[in-house]
C-alpha cells in the first residue's frame, strides 16, 4: 500500500506504519467499491418494471407476453431478449404487439447489461447498453454505460454520459461520485467539486455514502489545488499525471520503473497487463497529506484504484532508489487488484507481495531481522486491514507479511505466483486458505503455524 525505502527492507517502523496508513484509504474504498478502478460500485438492479399492455393482446400473444414477464422477474433477461427478438422478427404478430415489444426492449436489454456488471463484464455490457440507447434513451442505461467506459478509461464519453444521468437523477450520489471519479481523470478538478458539493446533504443517501461523499469532496478540492498546471504522459500501460514544472525531469525514468515492473509483474503472475492503462498521480510532497483525508499525514504513496505517490525533493535526484521502491510497491497493489476484479487479497499477502516485489533483485535475498524478537502475529491480525492496528502492532504486522511471502518464495520459488494467479476463482472473496491450499498447505493456519516456529528460531523464511 505504502511505498517503502530501500531502509524499509529493514522494516522499520515509521515506513511500516505508511503502509497502515494506505491501507485505512483502500479500506474505505473497498466499502463502496468492487472494481479495479476503485470507481464507486454502481448500485446493480433491473431498470423500470415492463408496462402492462394498454389492451389485451390475443391468446397466443398474451401466452407470449407473460412468458416474457416470467422470464424478466425471475431475473433470465438474456431469455426474455432472444424471444422478443424472434417475436419481432415474426411479421404474423399484431400491430399492438409488436408496439409494445419495441418499448420493452430497451428496459430488458438494459436489465441484461446489469448482470453484465455484475459479473464484471463491462465489454459486453457496454455493447447491450449501446443497443437499448438506440432504441431509447433509459435512465438506469446511461448510469451503466458511464460507469462502464469510465472503467475502460473512455473518459469522454463517460462523462457525458453521467452527465446526462446526474442531470436526470441528481439524488443519486453514486451517480455524482462515479461524475466526480470522471471529471478527476480528466483533469477537471473544479468541476468534480461542484458536483460534490450537494451529495452529502442528499436526503436518499445513507450515512455511509454521505460520509464518502464528504471525504471526497474534501480530497477533491486539494486535488483541485494541486492539480493547477498538471500534464498527462500516456505509455503502453500507464497514464501519468504529473506537475510539469516539478516533475518533468523525472518523467521518462518513471515511466521506464513502470514499464518494467509492469512486464516483470505480468510474467510473474502468468497474466497480459491490464487492457486498460493505470492511472497514476505524481504529487508534489506538501500537497499530498489533504489529498488522502483522515489518515496520517506521513503517508508515501497510496493505491485506490489509482497509484498516487507524493515526490520529495530528494527523489528528484535518486529516482532509481527510494522512488522507485515506492512505485514498484504501488504497482503490485494495483495489479493484483486488476487480477482479482478488484476484490481484496488477504492483508498479510497483499502487503507482504508489495515489499518483496519492491525490493526484488535488490535487497530481499536475506530476511533482516530486527533487533528485539517479537512474538510473531496472529491469524487475525494478519489477515484484518493493518489500519486497526497501532504503529507498533502495524509495523510488526509488516514485517511478519513479508517474512511469511519471503518464504513461500524460498519454498515454491518464483512459479507459484503464476500458478496461484490462474487458479483464481472468477468470483467469491479470496481467502488466505485459498492461497494457503492452493500452495500445497492443508490451510494458512498451516502456513501460518510454520513461519512462526522458523520465526521464533530466528531462521530465513
Amino acid at each position: 500500500m505504502s511505498g517503502v525505502s530501500s531502509a524499509a527492507i529493514n522494516v522499520t517502523l515509521l515506513l511500516l506504519a505508511m503502509g497502515a496508513t494506505v491501507a485505512w484509504l483502500r479500506d474505505q474504498s473497498n466499502k463502496n467499491t468492487s472494481e479495479p478502478n476503485e470507481v464507486p460500485a454502481p448500485t446493480v438492479k433491473s431498470a423500470p418494471v415492463l408496462e402492462a399492455p394498454k389492451e389485451p393482446f390475443d391468446e397466443v400473444e398474451m401466452a407470449q407476453y407473460r412468458q416474457i414477464i416470467v422470464s424478466h422477474s425471475t431475473g433470465d433477461f438474456s431469455g426474455a431478449v432472444s424471444l422478443m427478438d424472434r417475436l419481432l422478427d415474426n411479421h404474423k404478430i399484431s400491430e399492438n404487439f409488436r408496439e409494445w415489444l419495441i418499448r420493452q426492449k430497451p428496459i430488458l436489454l438494459t436489465s441484461l447489461a446489469w448482470t453484465k456488471i455484475k459479473s464484471q463484464d463491462c465489454d459486453d455490457a457496454v455493447k447491450i447498453f449501446y443497443r437499448a440507447l438506440a432504441i431509447s434513451p433509459v435512465i438506469e442505461a446511461q448510469k451503466g454505460i458511464g460507469y462502464c467506459l469510465r472503467v475502460m478509461k473512455n473518459w469522454p464519453e463517460a462523462a457525458s454520459y453521467l452527465a446526462l444521468y446526474v442531470l436526470a437523477k441528481p439524488a443519486d450520489i453514486e451517480g455524482r461520485l462515479m461524475y466526480a471519479d470522471t471529471l478527476e481523470s480528466l483533469g477537471r478538478y473544479d468541476e468534480a467539486v461542484s458536483i460534490l458539493e450537494g451529495a452529502p446533504t442528499l436526503a436518499e443517501a445513507t450515512s455511509e455514502m454521505k460520509e464518502l461523499a464528504k471525504q471526497r469532496l474534501t480530497a477533491m478540492r486539494a486535488k483541485a489545488k494541486s492539480g493547477a498546471g498538471q500534464k498527462t504522459e500516456r505509455s503502453e500501460n500507464f497514464f501519468v499525471s504529473y506537475h510539469e514544472d516539478s516533475h518533468d525531469g523525472i518523467l521518462k525514468q518513471v515511466l521506464e520503473i513502470l514499464e518494467a515492473g509492469m512486464s516483470e509483474y505480468s510474467s510473474l503472475l502468468g497474466v497480459t497487463p491490464p487492457a486498460n492503462p493505470i492511472e497514476v498521480i505524481l504529487y508534489r510532497k506538501e500537497d499530498f497529506v489533504d489529498v488522502i483525508p483522515g489518515g496520517p499525514g506521513w503517508a508515501e504513496g497510496a493505491f485506490d484504484g489509482r497509484m498516487r505517490v507524493p515526490v520529495s525533493p530528494d527523489m528528484l535526484g535518486d529516482v532509481n532508489g527510494r522512488l522507485a521502491i515506492i512505485l514498484r510497491h504501488e504497482l503490485s497493489h494495483a495489479v493484483l487488484s486488476n487480477r482479482s476484479g478488484g476484490r481484496p487479497w488477504p492483508t498479510w499477502f497483499d502487503e507482504g507481495l508489495a515489499q518483496y516485489l519492491a525490493c526484488r533483485g535488490r535487497t530481499c535475498e536475506s530476511f533482516k531481522f530486527p533487533a528485539k524478537l517479537s512474538s510473531f502475529s496472529t491469524v487475525a491480525r494478519l489477515t484484518h486491514p493493518f489500519v486497526t492496528l497501532d504503529d507498533i502492532d502495524a509495523s510488526t504486522a509488516y514485517l511478519h507479511s513479508l517474512y511469511i511471502v519471503q518464504g513461500i518464495f524460498r519454498s515454491k520459488g518464483d512459479a507459484w505466483l503464476d500458478l496461484l494467479s490462474n487458479r483464481l476463482p472468477a468470483s467469491g472473496p479470496v481467502t488466505s486458505d485459498f492461497i494457503a491450499e492452493t500452495l500445497g498447505w492443508s490451510s494458512f493456519d498451516e502456513l501460518w503455524g510454520l513461519a512462526g516456529e522458523r520465526w521464533s528460531q530466528k531462521l530465513q523464511p
